[in-house]
């Protein structure tokens, strides 16, 4: 019987928290879990069928060309594979699961055993509670959350219609307020997306070119580009309010005030 004392019971208490996290996932929750503003990240998405993991890229952090190819070995040591932005890895469920989420518990025990492993091996994290935890549409966890004896609770999705269908101006303006968000959140997890020009993006998509998602933001930004009406979650539907309002009190350009306005307006309705 594997027993755990000071900062490894802390540990392990974090890891079987993780590991109901991760079996408790609807299609498209996240748990992001991050080391700190430029110091390396963990994150999770459930699609329908399958759990996906990636670990930041070592390029993406303000370190040495020495250091960044220590930590892509780090990596690479622990089990990570390739992807085509990140090292990725992919937990199937099991096909004798009939619960919306049948990924099985093995499966469950190796994902948060290989984060836990990365973040203190790999990002050099000394304690649980120094992490930045972000589920879902990016509220941070409370740091009680690592040693709950459950997953925390989820809202109910209730979908709900915007009415009126948004102008190209007003989506641009909400892609803003999004793009504004992810920029405050210190941009930690990076979008396929970027911050680019929404007129491009909105191309891309015409010409088929495939959105992965990967963050609440990226989430958003496909339903922006893609959906005829917008149809949003409450807990959705708040968020972008409050981006909206976020971009609208920083002093942004004036010719994005207008569309933010009625933009906001028809969120509200």
């Amino acid at each position: 019987m594997p027993r755990f004392a000071g900062k490894d019971a802390r540990w392990e208490d974090f890891r079987r928290w993780l590991t109901r996290a991760l079996l408790d996932l609807t299609p498209y929750d996240f748990i992001i879990l991050s080391a700190g503003e430029n110091l390396g990240y963990v994150q999770f998405i459930r699609e329908d069928a399958r759990l996906i993991g990636e670990c930041c890229d070592p390029g993406e952090l303000p370190e040495s060309d020495v250091r960044k190819g220590q930590l892509q070995e780090l990596i690479d040591d622990r089990g990570w594979g390739p992807g085509d932005h990140n090292p990725r890895l992919e937990w199937h469920d099991d096909p004798e699961r009939v619960e919306a989420n049948g990924l099985s518990v093995a499966d469950a025990v190796d994902a948060s055993t290989l984060a836990m492993v990365t973040i203190r091996e790999v990002f050099a994290v000394d304690h649980p509670n120094d992490l930045d935890i972000t589920e879902d549409t990016g509220e941070v966890a409370e740091d009680e959350a690592h040693h709950t004896s459950s997953a925390p609770a989820r809202e109910e999705v209730i979908h709900i219609d915007v009415s009126e269908p948004l102008t190209v101006g007003e989506r641009r303006a909400l892609t803003a307020a999004v793009d504004f968000n992810l920029e405050k959140v210190g941009e930690r997890v990076r979008t396929n997306w970027g911050k680019g020009d929404f007129t491009s993006r909105l191309e891309a998509v015409a010409e088929g070119a495939s959105v992965t998602i990967k963050t609440p933001h990226a989430v958003m930004q496909e339903k922006l580009l893609t959906e005829t009406r917008l149809h949003l979650s409450v807990s959705e539907k708040a968020w972008l309010a409050t981006c909206v309002e976020s971009l609208l009190t920083s002093g942004t350009s004036s010719a994005l005030v207008r569309d933010l306005y009625s933009a906001h307006a028809k969120l509200l309705a």
